[in-house]
């Protein structure tokens, strides 16, 4: 049986480019969050969401953003052997280096792991369980 409702509440008529408009009042401080959604017909609701995630956004720079790789080194790579270390390197997204590191399941570190590394690279210990 099908039945036909009636909405009784009225739904705000808003588009994606009143939002941004209200988005950008609210940040750049011309109107407070109450006036600019009356104004420009956006759920208050929304525009408060809006308004944190943009905020939040504007903190995070490229110089911040890094991606790093890590890999497992054994003795013999064809086999399964245990890991003897583990190599990770670091790269930002405006190209920033960081040197690599090479983190070795041990409780002590010994002055040999640092022998022949990289100029730059450290040499650190993880303890394992």
């Amino acid at each position: 049986m099908v039945r036909n409702y009636v909405r009784e509440t009225n739904r705000q008529d808003w588009s994606v480019e009143n939002l941004k408009q209200a988005v950008d009042a609210v940040l750049r401080k011309e109107m407070g969050l109450k006036k600019a959604s009356v104004q420009l017909n956006v759920l208050k609701a929304f525009l408060q969401r809006y308004v944190k995630m943009r905020a939040n956004d504007e903190n995070v720079t490229n110089n911040k953003i890094y991606n790093c790789d890590e890999t497992g080194i054994s003795e013999n790579p064809k086999g399964n052997s245990r890991i003897i270390a583990t190599a990770e390197i670091c790269m930002s997204a405006t190209r920033a280096y960081m040197p690599p590191m090479l983190i070795f399941p041990r409780k002590q570190m010994q002055k040999e792991f640092e022998v022949g590394l990289p100029p730059g690279a450290r040499a650190e210990v993880s303890e394992t369980e």
